[in-house]
């Protein structure tokens, strides 16, 4: 039984430690005929919201569009395919992710990325293409940029210092001479690449989007969560020798 109940003990805190650092990551994209490489004169747009579990690759969202054209050059509702690929912006890439044939807006975005596309996806290095039956490498594309904090693209740059000190990401500006994050003031307007500029809370760890969850009452919970899962575990496997 005392054997049991530590090895369910290890495995209830094994599987809550694994889920606890899952990372749910939005990212946005404004899809235009000026990000095609090479650019397409069109009027057509499109935005594009997605959401990336960081730990499998797990994507989920949507892409809207319109205006785009068919063959004859007409306005239609419906695009010849959709994809995610891989790429920096100006770089052409290739399709990790399908988002379907003859689609019209908006498109459903579900399924998983490639384990070895998750860091480029993250690091802002794919896009979104919507093709035509005019263009039909590309009419709409966009560069998916994440999310920050404070609901800004985190790929956004801050407004230049002066001397009262504006700065911080996503074009945010410090009050009374102070800067974002960063802590730093004065006439030089300090930019910060945190993407939760302006929050006076400096503990969280880079890695965890500025969200900390280390306090005492989320310890606890996660502690109890883990005895109880090894515990549920040990009664089984006790069940079944008993057998």
């Amino acid at each position: 039984m005392k054997n049991s109940l530590v090895i369910g003990c290890a495995l209830g805190t094994l599987l809550f430690a694994s889920a606890s650092h899952a990372t749910m990551r939005q990212f946005t994209a404004v899809l235009s005929g000026a990000n095609e490489t090479p650019p397409v004169t069109t009027t057509a747009t499109g935005t594009a919201t997605i959401t990336i579990d960081d730990t499998n690759g797990k994507v989920t969202g949507s892409v809207t569009f319109t205006g785009i054209h068919d063959m004859s050059g007409a306005v239609t509702t419906s695009a010849d395919a959709a994809h995610i690929h891989s790429g920096a912006a100006g770089v052409s890439g290739g399709v990790i992710l399908g988002l379907g044939n003859a689609v019209t807006s908006p498109i459903a975005v579900d399924g998983t990325i490639p384990p070895g596309e998750v860091g480029n996806f993250l690091m802002g290095k794919t896009y979104v293409n919507v093709h035509s039956g005019q263009h039909g490498t590309g009419e709409v594309r966009g560069q998916l940029v994440e999310v920050s904090a404070d609901g800004g693209s985190s790929g956004s740059s801050g407004s230049s210092g002066s001397s009262s000190g504006s700065s911080g990401s996503s074009g945010s500006s410090g009050s009374s001479g102070s800067s974002g994050s960063s802590g730093s003031s004065g006439s030089n307007g300090a930019t910060t690449t945190r993407p939760d500029a302006g929050d006076t809370d400096t503990t969280a760890s880079a890695d965890d989007g500025g969200c900390s969850t280390t306090g005492a009452e989320s310890s606890g919970a996660s502690l109890a969560l883990a005895a109880l899962a090894g515990i549920a575990v040990a009664t089984i496997m006790r069940s079944r020798r008993k057998r």
